[in-house]
């Protein structure tokens, strides 16, 4: 399985550009990985771009095991984070997601817009 998660910013930057490769979703180095930053944000944790990254990356690569529809997926994925759990400065680093994910011959595209709202998550 290779994930390519790509955020951009502002515009006149340089796209940040996360690629991981690894034989599956059920990686154990991948999943421990994922473990690690989902049991920060339950410490009320802030997580910094690339622990964001990851989660995304996770959440693409899950939905592609399952079967998960790509509008599905997407829609799931801008509720993956709030502004109050990543460091200053994330929302605006990621304004434009693109995560790739290839497998067993298979390939899927999702580009999200904005994310992670800037503010905290609202009330539910």
């Amino acid at each position: 399985m290779r994930i390519r998660v790509t955020a951009r910013g502002d515009p006149d930057a340089a796209p940040l550009v996360s690629v991981l490769e690894f034989p599956g979703p059920d990686d154990d180095v991948f999943v421990a990985s994922v473990r690690r930053v989902r049991d920060m944000l339950r410490r009320n944790l802030r997580i910094n771009i690339n622990e964001a990254m990851l989660l995304f990356a996770a959440h693409a690569a899950a939905s592609m095991r399952d079967g998960v529809a790509a509008r599905v997926a997407r829609r799931r994925a801008l509720d993956l984070l709030s502004g109050d759990q990543v460091m200053i400065g994330v929302p605006d680093m990621m304004r434009a997601v693109r995560i790739e994910v290839a497998a067993g011959g298979e390939a899927r595209a999702v580009s999200l817009e904005r994310p992670i709202a800037a503010g905290p998550r609202a009330a539910s």
